[in-house]
């Protein structure tokens, strides 16, 4: 048999790793610009709700009735007719990026992804909150190379 060196033990102190919430911050400098303040969760949760809402929609497995509620009328008649012409029957949604300009607005991108052609989409949505309720008063997608689809609510 052959000595086999023992296996070196290290202080399990040393293995654990400082969570981030408990690490120091090191001072911000003063010649960079402060960041954005984070998007509130709120805004996040529901830009993707709807951006999903729609894509589902477009794919034709939900009515274009669900979106009803949040859409401003000029632009739900574009995503009747959107979902009448079948060009989102393979869309996936990739991601969902969403910011509020300003309190009670959020304007969130929408990437999207077309399995059928292997091209990426894009949209746009913009969302207003109307007291008790947000609804979409805009809406802008590519569906196709030829062009951008708008729809501005009437407020």
């Amino acid at each position: 048999m052959t000595d086999c060196p023992a296996p070196i033990l290290r202080d399990a102190a040393s293995r654990l790793i400082t969570p981030p919430e408990l690490r120091p911050r090191p001072a911000p400098r003063a010649d960079v610009a402060p960041a954005k303040e984070e998007v509130p969760v709120i805004a996040r949760r529901l830009a993707h709700q709807v951006g999903s809402a729609l894509v589902e929609v477009l794919q034709g497995r939900r009515t274009p009735a669900n979106l009803a509620a949040v859409m401003d009328d000029d632009v739900y008649a574009t995503v009747e007719h959107l979902a009448r012409g079948g060009l989102g029957s393979e869309l996936r949604l990739r991601g969902v990026h969403a910011q509020m300009p300003s309190p009670g607005v959020v304007e969130a991108s929408l990437a999207l992804r077309d399995e059928a052609s292997g091209r990426t989409r894009a949209a746009a949505l913009r969302l207003e909150n109307r007291g008790a309720r947000w609804l979409c008063q805009a809406l802008e997608i590519a569906l196709t190379d030829d062009g951008v689809t708008r729809a501005r609510g009437s407020s």
